[in-house]
């Protein structure tokens, strides 16, 4: 039996996946801490977030926006480049200190 997430990415057309990466300097530098993954099936949007397992969430799509309507206004915003910012009520989170976006191709 196909899960859910092998059901999503046949059903599905990706838009883009990314995995976050850390830019602490020592042992966890450039070490993958999770990926995810962006999928539109008709005119619904998902998004998979892969660490242990998949977790997979309904996103709402609004002009650029790819937003996951939760508590913290969290949201995406999907560059012309295949680069990804993501956002919440407090403004750019994407990139810290000690994180990063890459694109997997």
């Amino acid at each position: 039996m196909k899960s859910e997430y092998e059901i999503l990415k046949e059903e599905s057309q990706v838009i883009g996946k990314w995995k976050i990466v850390s830019t602490l300097k020592g042992w966890k530098y450039n070490e993958t801490l999770y990926i995810i993954e962006i999928y539109q099936r008709d005119n619904d949007y998902f998004e998979v977030m892969k660490t242990k397992g998949e977790t997979i969430k309904r996103l709402y799509k609004e002009g650029d926006k790819y937003h996951l309507k939760n508590k913290n206004e969290e949201y995406y915003i999907i560059q012309s480049n295949g680069n990804i910012k993501s956002y919440d009520s407090s403004g750019y989170i994407s990139e810290g200190n000690d994180s990063k976006y890459v694109i997997i191709n």
